[in-house]
């Protein structure tokens, strides 16, 4: 959506969560684990070689490695949205939302548990 919800979301940032202890374990193992980071372009957001650009889907793979990530369009011109990469380095775990409170206490629990998930707040 355009406020980037899911990146408020304590549930989205548990599934961050879950990502990152799966990423350990796999790293430990020397394998390997992408990041998947979907996000819609919508119609005219930005333009390429002076052309309105097509709405479309993008995605951003990251390794997890610290090199630059692997990004994918369907059409030419056109990047993953900026506003959405920006809403993902500027999460405030604290801040999170969540209908039920009681969930959102036991997944900020969880999630300080965590090993290696001081990296989930920006």
């Amino acid at each position: 959506d355009d406020e980037v919800t899911p990146f408020r979301r304590v549930w989205c940032v548990l599934e961050a969560s879950v990502s990152l202890d799966a990423r350990d374990a796999r790293n430990r193992l020397g394998e390997e684990f992408f990041y998947d980071f979907l996000a819609w372009l919508p119609e005219e957001a930005q333009a390429y070689a002076g052309e309105a650009v097509p709405a479309q889907p993008t995605a951003l793979l990251d390794r997890g490695v610290g090199e630059m990530p692997i990004e994918v369009v369907d059409s030419v011109g056109g990047s993953f949205p900026l506003a959405v990469a920006e809403a993902g380095v500027r999460i405030d775990i604290e801040e999170a939302e969540a209908t039920n409170l009681a969930d959102k206490e036991k997944i900020l629990r969880h999630v300080g548990a965590c090993e290696g998930c001081e990296g989930l707040n920006a």
